[in-house]
């Protein structure tokens, strides 16, 4: 029915049908890592963006303060599907719950203890995260005073990680992108 004849390719004809077998092999490897270094560079890009490019708040001027009546607080250790735990207090009010990660407490107060001391429920100054209204920063007047300065620091620890984290995907992203072999 069907008949090949193979023939073997002079030097000449190989270049002229394929190019350098090695650099269609790597050409072919690199398709894939130039994809991979276009997605990667549009995540940083995306991730810059949404951040508002990183933009910290150096001071306590945009942090609204409120009076915050709550009923009572409790600590609650969220456990996520891939064995991660968020830690923080949360704050029970008529208008809803308010909460503080642990990240703004955690180096000067242990969570349970915390969370009991405030357990009676009171009125206070409270500072909320400009974006999150329901992300406090800072509380002072209570039983137990946390002040917002923390937050504030909190808030520009969470955006240099950000930009560091950013930073690696971009610089992966254009290696990837623009590596030639």
């Amino acid at each position: 029915m069907w008949s090949f004849r193979l023939r073997r390719a002079t030097g000449e004809d190989r270049e002229s049908w394929s190019g350098d077998p090695r650099r269609r092999r790597a050409s072919g490897r690199s398709g894939a890592g130039r994809l991979l270094g276009g997605i990667l560079l549009a995540l940083a890009a995306v991730l810059a963006w949404k951040s508002g490019w990183f933009y910290a708040e150096q001071n306590l001027s945009r942090y609204p303060e409120i009076r915050l009546t709550y009923s009572t607080c409790r600590f609650e250790r969220i456990t996520h599907s891939r064995g991660a735990t968020t830690r923080q207090i949360a704050f029970i009010t008529d208008a809803g719950r308010y909460v503080m990660e642990d990240g703004v407490w955690r180096k000067h107060f242990d969570g349970p203890a915390l969370a009991a001391a405030l357990a009676g429920g009171g009125t206070v100054r409270a500072w909320v995260h400009p974006e999150y209204p329901h992300a406090l920063r800072g509380i002072v007047g209570g039983k137990v005073d946390i002040p917002p300065e923390w937050g504030l620091e909190y808030d520009q620890r969470n955006m240099g990680i950000g930009i560091w984290v950013d930073a690696a995907l971009a610089l992966s992203g254009a290696l990837l992108l623009f590596w030639r072999r």
